[in-house]
């Protein structure tokens, strides 16, 4: 097993997990969603059926894959903290754990960090993210639940999913085209390039030159309107980090990133641009909190504001320049 897939193996390592060690304990899980762990941890209050049960395993009292298993910890609560190094070794591609190096203890804590399928937090958690037209925004209701919370607290007495991803799909491609005129200069001097390849009837001259004049004239228009500068410009704000000073996340999410979706569209050059913007958020879910309700703003009106503050900047120099010559 390369990582947990379902909420059965997880809570089968669990029962196995808790079922070895003997006396008293707690068990807990926390899922590191951010890394793709799930960390299984016991903590064993040292007593002597634990002392009985521990000595009679010997050293080598347990082994744990490391296809499966990313890190296993034995940490020391009581009379010291800290973590017991000789407690785990690693050899031949596994990790050992002798439990009779906490026999000198009154308190220890075993972690055993699997590692997961992104998929398979779908299967512990239901997600949404519904968007919401403003007049001059657009608003994601998001919300996360635990599935089958009941199942998890047959296997566990605490359950903790830490950062767990809702996403949201911002579409950009239409203030984009809105904003930037230079786009239909593109445009329409494609259609002309198209149209003359494929008119082949000498009777049709008039209208290749037309069509000639009229790439000539937009030619000009694109050297004055430099849409190379425009598009260095435009990058910049749908930079991921510049990107996120219009999003603003409430309630129990945290705006967490955001980057560019794999739809894209063409209309400079063979320069793609993102068709959305792909935002993440996150929230945290326990037994005690199953769901998690907030808010995603999108501020898609200072957004076209500020797209549009391109065009001007770029007429207004383009203005000086000719004042110039």
């Amino acid at each position: 097993m390369a990582s947990l897939r379902n909420a059965k193996e997880l809570l089968d390592v669990a029962k196995e997990l808790s079922n070895w060690i003997r006396g008293e304990k707690d068990d807990a899980l926390v899922l590191d969603c951010l890394n793709g762990l799930g960390v299984y941890s016991t903590t064993v209050l040292v007593s002597n059926p634990f002392a009985r049960w521990a000595q009679s395993l010997g050293p080598r009292s347990r082994e744990f894959s490391a296809d499966s298993v990313y890190d296993v910890k034995v940490t020391s609560f009581k009379p010291t903290l800290g973590r017991i190094p000789d407690a785990v070794r690693v050899e031949g591609g596994k990790f050992i754990v002798d439990l009779t190096k906490t026999l000198g203890l009154d308190m220890f804590r075993l972690e055993v960090l699997y590692r997961f399928d992104s998929e398979w937090l779908k299967t512990l958690v239901h997600s949404r993210s519904s968007p919401e037209p403003l007049t001059d925004r657009m608003r994601y209701h998001l919300s996360a639940q635990l599935t089958d919370p009941a199942s998890l607290s047959a296997g566990f007495r605490e359950v903790d999913v830490n950062d767990y991803p809702v996403k949201a799909s911002v579409h950009v491609q239409e203030p984009i085209s809105t904003a930037l005129p230079v786009l239909n200069t593109i445009k329409r001097m494609r259609k002309i390039e198209e149209e003359l390849l494929a008119e082949y009837n000498p009777r049709q001259a008039v209208k290749v030159i037309r069509l000639q004049r009229e790439r000539h004239t937009l030619h000009q228009k694109l050297q004055r309107e430099n849409p190379g500068q425009v598009l260095q410009e435009l990058l910049l704000i749908l930079g991921p980090s510049r990107f996120l000073g219009y999003l603003q996340a409430e309630q129990d999410f945290r705006l967490h990133e955001c980057g560019w979706g794999t739809d894209v569209f063409r209309e400079l050059g063979a320069v793609a641009l993102p068709a959305t913007m792909e935002v993440i958020t996150r929230a945290e879910l326990t037994l005690d909190r199953p769901a998690a309700k907030g808010l995603l703003n999108y501020e898609s009106g200072r957004f076209l504001k500020d797209l549009e503050g391109v065009i001007k900047k770029r007429e207004t120099r383009a203005r000086r320049q000719d004042a110039t010559e």
